[in-house]
């Protein structure tokens, strides 16, 4: 396994990535399950869309209790997009942690205007994006190769 890679959008400076593993490309797969965590209405609706209009089915909660119960119920859930502040017992970075042990094969992404958690204090497998992002930038996070 390679260690996770950090990307997102710094104002001024545009999209920014580093990713360390096998050779970069696309991961595409039609109706891929995403669950998206986010408390923010305007942001969970306006992710939820982007990622819908781009052929994924997406599944939205407001916090991390009604996301762990989505994931017992949908097990075929290939990626989870989490905001760090949401509500819950703990946090984003719980619900990541809770996750990828729980549910080894998912994909997560954790995103944060706030918040930026040192590399390594987040799973392995889990990849840090940093709001505000671009919409392309999101997009392209979640069609990466495997980025751990």
């Amino acid at each position: 396994m390679t260690p996770a890679g950090t990307c997102g959008s710094d104002p001024g400076w545009g999209f920014r990535a580093a990713f360390a593993g096998p050779e970069q490309g696309k991961v595409r797969v039609s109706g891929a399950k995403i669950l998206l965590v986010e408390d923010e209405p305007l942001v969970l609706r306006n992710t939820a869309e982007l990622l819908a209009e781009d052929g994924y089915d997406v599944t939205e909660c407001t916090g991390c209790e009604e996301a762990l119960a989505r994931l017992e119920a949908e097990p075929d859930i290939a990626v989870l997009v989490t905001d760090l502040n949401v509500a819950c017992p703990g946090d984003g970075m719980t619900l990541a942690m809770v996750a990828a042990e729980r549910w080894p094969h998912l994909r997560i992404v954790m995103v944060s205007g706030a918040l930026r958690p040192p590399q390594g204090s987040y799973p392995e497998r889990a990849i840090f994006f940093t709001k505000p992002y671009a919409p392309g930038a999101l997009l392209h996070v979640v069609k990466s190769p495997d980025f751990a």
